[in-house]
């Protein structure tokens, strides 16, 4: 899952806010959401002009992850314009599948940011267990490979660029 680092990378330890619920069709719910300054802004002294980008994460366990941005400028405002979007309106309109009214506002700490990088990346693993066959010439059966005890120079330099070498009688860390 590519976008699974997507909280880590734009919203930990930034300012933003995280909506938890249950919807009676969609199941449990989780939506982080956050306004920041696109990196390119247009030429004007006009604060009005500013535009403004909401970053959001829709998790619901019946849907694919939803992972994206839009400008503020492109999501209906139902208090007018000229006046600032809010956040009912930016979750309506990016997940209108969503009932907002099951949504809670999560209290922003650093124990509820852990958990829900745990949510987001819980499927990815950056440790992998590898089993190499040393082949000598002349072998030509599993069994002979199996019983080689010793490799040459090359292998031995091989396995040392690539991790690192466990004795497997009594190490107990990988089930």
């Amino acid at each position: 899952d590519n976008g699974a680092h997507y909280y880590r990378k734009y919203f930990l330890g930034q300012e933003h806010q995280n909506w938890f619920g249950m919807d009676p069709e969609l199941g449990p719910v989780a939506i982080s959401i956050k306004k920041e300054k696109p990196l390119h802004q247009p030429l004007s002294s006009d604060p009005s002009h500013l535009q403004h980008l909401y970053r959001l994460i829709v998790r619901t366990s019946e849907l694919l992850t939803l992972r994206g941005s839009v400008f503020e400028e492109s999501i209906p405002n139902s208090r007018g314009s000229g006046k600032s979007t809010n956040t009912k309106d930016i979750m309506d309109y990016i997940a209108p599948e969503v009932q907002i009214s099951c949504l809670k506002l999560a209290i922003s700490t650093p124990q509820c940011e852990q958990q829900i990088l745990k949510l987001d990346e819980q499927g990815l693993t950056n440790k992998y267990k590898v089993g190499i066959l040393y082949c000598r010439a002349g072998q030509s059966t599993e069994e002979d490979m199996y019983n080689n005890e010793e490799a040459g120079p090359a292998f031995v330099e091989f396995l040392e660029t690539i991790g690192q070498k466990i004795r497997l009688k009594g190490f107990e860390n990988y089930k």
